[in-house]
C-alpha cells in the first residue's frame, strides 16, 4: 500500500505530501521506512491512502504475518474501510453503513448478501460457502479500500 504524509515536514522523519510504502499494518498503525531510512510505526489517520493495500497472511517484506483475525476484526470495527476479496471464483467483501450512530455490516458473496449488526456477527457468520471469514485468511488476498 502507498500512503501520503498529511502532516508537516519533520526533518529526517516524514516529508509533507511525500508518498511512502507501508510495509505492514499493526493494530491500525502503518510501519513505514521514513526519511531516516529506518522503519517505524505511525498512526494511520495521519496519512492519505494513495494505493489501497492488498494483503495476505505473509508480508512480502519479510516482516512476518500482517493479516490476523484480530487485525481484520479491527479493520471492520473501524467502519471506515470496505474489505474485498475473491473466494471460489466469486467476488466477496464487507462494507459498512452507519445510520443514527449504529453500524450495519453487509457481507456479500457472488449475488448473495446478508446484513449483520456487529463485528462479532461478521466474524462468526458462516456466509462464505459455509466458512468463517477467519477460515479463509490463509487462502485469500484481502484488499482494503
Amino acid at each position: 500500500m502507498k500512503v501520503k504524509w498529511k502532516g508537516k515536514t519533520d526533518f529526517f522523519v516524514l516529508t509533507h505530501d511525500k508518498t511512502y510504502d507501508v510495509i505492514s499494518v499493526e493494530k491500525g498503525w502503518y510501519r513505514i521506512v521514513d526519511d531516516s531510512d529506518e522503519h517505524y510505526l505511525y498512526p494511520s489517520d495521519l496519512f492519505e491512502v494513495i494505493e489501497p493495500q492488498c494483503i495476505s497472511n505473509t508480508s512480502e517484506s519479510g516482516m512476518g504475518d500482517i493479516m490476523t483475525a484480530e487485525y481484520l476484526k479491527d479493520i471492520i470495527a473501524r467502519c471506515a474501510d470496505d474489505v474485498y476479496f475473491s473466494y471460489n471464483g466469486k467476488s466477496a467483501g464487507i462494507s459498512t453503513e452507519i445510520a443514527d450512530y449504529i453500524p450495519t455490516f453487509t457481507l456479500w458473496y457472488g449475488d448473495d448478501t446478508i446484513d449483520l449488526k456487529s463485528v462479532n456477527d461478521v466474524m462468526t457468520c458462516r456466509f462464505f460457502d459455509g466458512k468463517l471469514l477467519i477460515e479463509l485468511l490463509d487462502i485469500i488476498k484481502i484488499e482494503i479500500a
